[in-house]
C-alpha cells in the first residue's frame, strides 16, 4: 500500500511537465527570416487597406505639337546628298524600275544598274532611235559605265545612221563632291538617195517629184556616200550642298574627226568641178580627210544650278563654247522621275509623317 502511494506521487509532477494544459502555452512571434502565419499582403482586402502614396513630383507628358510635326517633315532640302542621284554625265544609271522622261526621252532602269531608253519624237518622225546604258561594276567609291546608242532614217534607197559609244568614270570624293571623266565616240553614215519620205510625212510629199529627181541623179552616176567620225573627252562635277540642290559643272572637248565623202564612182567631169567649187577639198567626187584638235578648238564648257524635288529634276545653267548656243543644251535641262527604291523609301517616309501629323490634329 505504501509503494502504490509512492510511485503516485511520482507520476503526477511528469504528466504536467510533458503535456501542459492548453491555456498555458504563449506562441511567440516568428524572428526575422523564419516562416510565420502572416496574411499575405497581395489579398484585395490588403490592398484597400494600404493609404494612395501621394504623387508630389509627378509631371504630365506632352506629345509633339502640330508645329513640331511640321517641323520634322522628312524634306529633300534637308535630307544628305545622294551621290548617285544624276544619271546623265555620270557612270550611274537609273535604278530598278525608275523611270525619267525629259528632254532627251524616256530612259528606264530595265534591271540593277541598267537603264535603256528612247526618244519617241524622233521616233515619230522616222528616225528610230535606242540607247542603253550599263553601270558596269563598284569598287568602293569608283564606279565605271559603259554607254552605246543608235539612230536609224532610212527614206526609201537612203540610210542614214548615227551610232555612239562610250565609258565614264565617277569617283565619290565626299559625301557632297564627286567627280567623273570619259571618253565618247560617234559615227554618222549615209548611204543613197532619198527615194521615199518619212512615214509620218508620207501624203505631204509629191512623189512623183522624188522619182523625177532620182532618175536625174542617177543619169549622172550620182550614188553618194559619206561617213563621219569623231571622239570627245568630257569631264565634270557635282557638289551637293542637299538632296535636293546641287551645282555642276561640266565640260567636253572635241579632239579628232575624220570625213569620208563620195557622191559616186561615174560622175561626169563637169559634175566634179562644180562640187569641187562648192566642198573645197573634194577632189574626183571624194574626200577622205582627219585631223586632231587641240581642246580650246571645240569646246563646251558650262556651269548649272540643279533642283531636284521629289519628282521634277531642273537644271538652269549657262555656258562658253567657240560655236554659239552649243552650250544651251548640256546647260539646262528638265525631266520627270519616278520609281526606284531610293523615291519609294522617301514616299513611304512622307506616308508616315503625314499618318502621324493627322493623328496629332484629332488628338
Amino acid at each position: 500500500m505504501l509503494r502504490l502511494a509512492l510511485m503516485f506521487c511520482l507520476l503526477i509532477p511528469a504528466v504536467s511537465l510533458a503535456e501542459p494544459p492548453p491555456e498555458d502555452i504563449v506562441e511567440e512571434p516568428p524572428l526575422d527570416g523564419e516562416i510565420g502565419d502572416v496574411a499575405p499582403v497581395d489579398s484585395p482586402e490588403s490592398l484597400a487597406d494600404l493609404p494612395a502614396a501621394p504623387l508630389i513630383d509627378a509631371e504630365r507628358v506632352e506629345g509633339l505639337s502640330s508645329s513640331q510635326y511640321k517641323y520634322l517633315k522628312p524634306k529633300r532640302h534637308l535630307l544628305p546628298g545622294n551621290p548617285y542621284q544624276q544619271v546623265d554625265f555620270t557612270a550611274y544609271a537609273l535604278e530598278w524600275g525608275e523611270t525619267k522622261l525629259g528632254v532627251a526621252g524616256i530612259h528606264f532602269g530595265l534591271l540593277p544598274r541598267v537603264q535603256v531608253g528612247t526618244n519617241p519624237v524622233l521616233d515619230l518622225v522616222g528616225i528610230y532611235n535606242g540607247n542603253v546604258k550599263v553601270n558596269l561594276f563598284r569598287a568602293g567609291p569608283v564606279d565605271l559605265g559603259l554607254t552605246g546608242g543608235y539612230h536609224e532614217l532610212p527614206l526609201g534607197d537612203f540610210l542614214g545612221q548615227y551610232m555612239t559609244g562610250g565609258v565614264t568614270a565617277s569617283w565619290v570624293l565626299s559625301e557632297m563632291w564627286s567627280v567623273h571623266g570619259g571618253v565618247q565616240y560617234a559615227s554618222v553614215q549615209a548611204k543613197g538617195l532619198p527615194t521615199a519620205p518619212p512615214a509620218l510625212f508620207k501624203n505631204l510629199v509629191d512623189t512623183s517629184m522624188v522619182e523625177e529627181w532620182k532618175a536625174e541623179a542617177d543619169a549622172l552616176g550620182v550614188d553618194p556616200y559619206l561617213r563621219g567620225q569623231g571622239t570627245a573627252v568630257r569631264a565634270a562635277m557635282d557638289f551637293r550642298l542637299n538632296r535636293r540642290d546641287s551645282i555642276v559643272i561640266q565640260g567636253q572637248a572635241f579632239t579628232w574627226g575624220r570625213l569620208e565623202a563620195n557622191l559616186g564612182e561615174e560622175l561626169p567631169d563637169y559634175v566634179q568641178e562644180q562640187v569641187a567649187l562648192i566642198v573645197p577639198g573634194l577632189s574626183g567626187g571624194s574626200v577622205d580627210q582627219s585631223a586632231h584638235y587641240s581642246l580650246l578648238d571645240a569646246y563646251v564648257l558650262t556651269a548649272s544650278y540643279q533642283i531636284s524635288w521629289r519628282r521634277v529634276d531642273l537644271r538652269i545653267g549657262g555656258g562658253q563654247s567657240p560655236s554659239t548656243l552649243a552650250w544651251v543644251l548640256q546647260a539646262n535641262d528638265a525631266s520627270v522621275r519616278f520609281g526606284g527604291k531610293t523615291r519609294r523609301h522617301e514616299a513611304k517616309s512622307k506616308r508616315g509623317w503625314r499618318r502621324s501629323k493627322d493623328d496629332i490634329a484629332e488628338n
